[in-house]
């Protein structure tokens, strides 16, 4: 099964990279929060890779945001990341509909549309030469 971005496992490091954290560019600061947080809530957010008194510790981004929204970035462009390929997909689903339909309904309407307009045309130059070649037997009144 395929992991999303915010299940994967990643060190406190890369973590705080991608929460945007400059001013913690090795996680240690994170680290501290989530081991702190834990402490506080009685759960385990943090993944132990071996037990003992200093275990390797892992963290996923779903974990922090949802012990610790306030380290949540910038929600829009996580939503904007995470939305992007869905939209894009209903996007083209709708552009070949509308052009389906464009097919399918408005373009012989505008055919049938183009000819009646062009018939009236030829109509009114008739007209026109009809009406200017009796004016010009009448002497112009």
């Amino acid at each position: 099964m395929k992991r999303g971005w915010l299940d994967q496992e990643m060190s406190f490091s890369r973590a705080a990279q991608e929460l945007q954290r400059q001013d913690d560019p090795i996680g240690r600061k994170l680290r501290n929060l989530v081991i702190k947080r834990e402490g506080e809530i009685g759960k385990r957010i943090a993944i132990r890779l071996s037990e003992g008194r200093e275990p390797k510790l892992r963290v996923t981004i779903g974990a922090i945001y949802r012990h610790l929204p306030e380290l949540r970035p910038a929600q829009i462009g996580d939503l904007t990341r995470l939305m992007k390929p869905m939209l894009e997909r209903a996007e083209a689903r709708t552009r070949a509909v509308v052009q389906e339909e464009l097919k399918r309904d408005v373009l012989p309407r505008v055919e049938k549309v183009e000819k009646k307009a062009a018939a009236i045309e030829k109509c009114l130059r008739t007209l026109k030469d009809i009406e200017l070649g009796e004016l010009s037997r009448t002497g112009g009144h």
